[in-house]
């Protein structure tokens, strides 16, 4: 995509004549699209170059090489809430204070009841684990670990109430997707996208 606007944006200033302090005649290397000459003339306002941009995105856009969106991934991707109880074994018989651990989830199943995938760290000695779906809103589903692999770092989350879930999302419109793992491995150099909550944050 990054080629396509360059050679846009190229293209532009050669049309445009753009002008530089040497006066002469410039040249604009775009990535795999070779050289753009053109003839000094006058520098385009900033408000031609946001245009020919804004145009460039669009033609990429309608070629189906714009800027892909991830904006269904809100219907798969929860935000998981662990409270635990710190131990100390020097003092076994003081109770220790409570600490809220947060991390991310994702939906892998949702008949007949929706089944959560989290990291084992997040929810690791948890006396209560919650989640939210932020396209919901900002309420805590109470939720049970139903199974842990600490190799893989990884544990399953099911809902309490799955049936009182499943009718406030039907009330909003709203449709949990499970997300589709891959069967093959992402190859070397390939775009990847981190979606979650760093830090207890929004994505």
């Amino acid at each position: 995509m990054k080629s396509g606007i360059l050679a846009a944006v190229a293209g532009f200033f050669s049309l445009s004549h753009c002008s530089s302090p040497l006066r002469g005649t410039s040249s604009i290397q775009s990535f795999g699209h070779g050289n753009v000459s053109g003839s000094i003339a006058g520098t385009p306002a900033l408000k031609d170059i946001e245009a020919a941009v804004k145009g460039a995105l669009g033609k990429l856009s309608k070629n189906g090489i714009g800027a892909p969106d991830f904006d269904h991934l809100r219907q798969s991707v929860v935000r998981i809430q662990a409270v635990s109880t710190s131990f100390d074994w020097f003092h076994p018989f003081v109770q220790g204070n409570d600490g809220v651990g947060v991390g991310t989830g994702w939906v892998v199943q949702t008949d007949p009841y929706p089944l959560f995938v989290t990291n084992e760290h997040v929810v690791n000695d948890a006396k209560q684990v919650s989640l939210q779906l932020l396209l919901y809103g900002e309420q805590q589903w109470e939720a049970d670990v139903v199974a842990v692999c600490s190799k893989f770092d990884l544990s399953l989350l099911v809902l309490r109430k799955p049936d009182e879930f499943k009718k406030a999302m039907a009330a909003n419109n709203i449709k949990l997707e499970a997300l589709k793992l891959a069967e093959d491995l992402a190859p070397m150099g390939a775009d990847v996208v981190a979606l979650g909550f760093p830090l207890g944050r929004t994505p």
